[in-house]
């Protein structure tokens, strides 16, 4: 039985390759643990894509990349069955506007989730993780062995994306934006870091599902 902090393998999706149909099984760390299912993330920074295709204020619910994840990714990167044990998940994507809330079977993590289930007593895992040669040829940034010492624990590590930028109804009424919240490849997040546009951030998907 996985516990908070193990690896499970799930899936399978180009890694150490640039190409596109040399596929190799995925792990994905457990975040948390409940009433037999698992939240997971993929350990590894899997690959390289923009938020949204063009410099607007757009909402989760309509943008490029919840696109990806719960249709190219999802039946690229798993089988019919292993689809099956991934769990759909109810997102509340801005409090108070209920008309943002998504069904989901794969997601990025928000800033709250990124805040609570890393770097604490309970989750000891840190926020960093690395990027995949398959994602450094997709043009992901990643800190690159002329900025840093070989033997550096972050070498090769790159920025990605949470589902929100760090907001409130106060500050954000419309449940829009076109700046997003990244976690940066040093564990630090920055609130509002890449336009939805950009093209170097990395893609580290999330899912729960159900256990054995």
């Amino acid at each position: 039985m996985a516990e908070i902090g193990d690896l499970v393998t799930l899936g399978a999706y180009p890694q150490s390759s640039s190409d596109p149909s040399q596929k190799e099984p995925i792990q994905w760390l457990v975040l948390a643990k409940e009433e037999g299912k698992l939240l997971c993330i993929s350990q590894l920074l899997l690959d390289c894509k923009p938020y949204h295709h063009t410099p607007e204020m757009v909402a989760w619910a309509s943008c490029d990349l919840r696109r990806w994840l719960n249709r190219n990714f999802l039946e690229s990167a798993f089988s019919f069955e292993e689809q099956g044990r991934i769990l759909t998940t109810h997102l509340i994507n801005h409090k108070g506007c209920p008309q943002y809330d998504t069904d989901d079977k794969l997601f990025l993590l928000d800033y709250e989730a990124a805040v609570d289930y890393f770097e604490s007593e309970e989750h000891p895992m840190t926020r960093s993780a690395l990027t995949t040669p398959y994602a450094r040829s997709r043009g992901a940034w990643f800190l690159s062995p002329q900025e840093t010492e070989a033997e550096d624990p972050l070498l090769y590590a790159g920025c990605w994306w949470l589902r929100l930028p760090e907001v409130t109804p106060t500050n954000n009424p419309d449940g829009l934006y076109d700046v997003l919240s990244c976690v940066n490849y040093d564990d630090y997040i920055e609130l509002y870091a890449s336009s939805v546009e950009e093209t170097d951030v990395c893609v580290r998907p999330a899912f729960w599902m159900r256990e054995g």
